[in-house]
């Protein structure tokens, strides 16, 4: 590194040992890194609060009358996923309702390949009345699988997204996913400032608050009515 770089900000990818790597390096030493989303050992993040995220998420399906919910995720065991699976804890904890037989994990091995084991999911579990997804392109392909598998949306399987930045669009252009949202311009706002005050020698008055979740309710999400649609189906259009 030739050390035109007065700072770094890092949206994924990059782990302790790239950052140790990084900050050996004579043309880049001691320059400030800060991580958007993701904690990393030794760098300060701006991050989202994804456990209210997962909390908000599953409470609102669980107010619903929801008790079997698919999980369509890759099973990290690292953050986010961990954060998310905590906050769907605590919905379930304050309910008074079993996380174990709730939740109904999906493993993914890659997002676009959603359509193989959320329709073995689905013929394996009969009974399950909702689906939380890890993003919304997840979110968007399982709702289309499900309608080749003669499932409506929200009467038969009920669809949570995760970002609020892809919508699901019913026939006149209007989004219809519910999904978990965060102000990600905020988010970058918070980090370059924070990346600029340490370029400045400003005080450093620690990483700033986490972005807070806002859980955007639209028509993919209703009450279980599997039996009796009563309103018209968003994908049946």
């Amino acid at each position: 590194m030739r050390g035109e770089i007065d700072g770094l900000l890092v949206q994924s990818g990059l782990t302790v040992d790239m950052l140790s790597h990084l900050q050996e390096d004579t043309g880049f030493g001691d320059r400030p890194v800060v991580s958007l989303t993701a904690p990393i050992d030794g760098c300060p993040a701006v991050l989202r609060d994804e456990r209210l995220g997962g909390k908000l998420a599953m409470a609102h399906l669980l107010e619903l009358g929801h008790r079997r919910m698919l999980h369509l995720s890759k099973g990290g065991r690292g953050y986010p996923e961990t954060a998310r699976l905590d906050g769907y804890r605590d919905a379930c904890r304050e309910a008074g309702i079993s996380f174990d037989e709730c939740l109904i994990p999906v493993q993914l091995t890659h997002d676009h390949l959603a359509e193989e084991p959320l329709r073995a999911a689905v013929e394996a579990h009969p009974e399950a009345t909702a689906l939380l997804a890890h993003n919304d392109p997840v979110a968007i392909m399982a709702c289309y699988a499900l309608q080749g598998m003669g499932k409506r949306i929200p009467e038969d399987i009920s669809v949570v997204g995760w970002d609020d930045t892809d919508p699901f669009p019913d026939a006149n252009g209007n989004n219809q996913l519910t999904s978990v949202g965060f102000d990600l311009i905020e988010l970058g706002r918070r980090a370059a400032r924070y990346l600029i005050d340490r370029l400045e020698d400003r005080p450093d008055g620690g990483a700033p608050a986490a972005i807070q979740p806002q859980l955007q309710v639209r028509g993919s999400t209703a009450p279980p009515c599997a039996k009796n649609g009563y309103r018209q189906s968003i994908l049946g259009r």
